[in-house]
């Protein structure tokens, strides 16, 4: 159906007729539910978005591009606070392991040309 009212013919125009209007039915809009139905609309409406991982890889990018643009050190600072907050979740030995894995890596493919 087209968002748009129906046209009126010719003759009913010359017959004195009122214009119908639109002809589609409406639900229900966002003001008529409740919290928890907008809340679980957004849900769904987000998870047939993300989806789409091409999609939410460009978003991620454009956003970070837009932070870091408006203040260079905030990268820096997201960057502090999720080190810390691996280091209080997972201990010391975390970056660590992390490091070793790494050096493991470089070393196989290094063996491996």
């Amino acid at each position: 159906m087209s968002k748009f009212p129906r046209l009126m013919t010719t003759a009913e125009q010359l017959s004195g007729k009122q214009n119908p209007g639109p002809t589609w039915k409406r639900g229900p809009g966002a003001h008529h539910k409740t919290p928890e139905q907008r809340v679980d609309a957004a849900r769904k409406g987000g998870l047939t978005v993300s989806r789409n991982k091409a999609h939410m890889a460009t978003i991620g990018r454009k956003g970070a591009l837009a932070a870091a643009s408006r203040d260079p050190g905030h990268m820096k600072r997201i960057s502090v606070l999720g080190q810390a907050a691996l280091l209080a979740k997972y201990g010391p030995d975390y970056f660590r392991e992390l490091s070793r894995k790494a050096r493991e890596a470089r070393e196989k493919r290094k063996a491996q040309s």
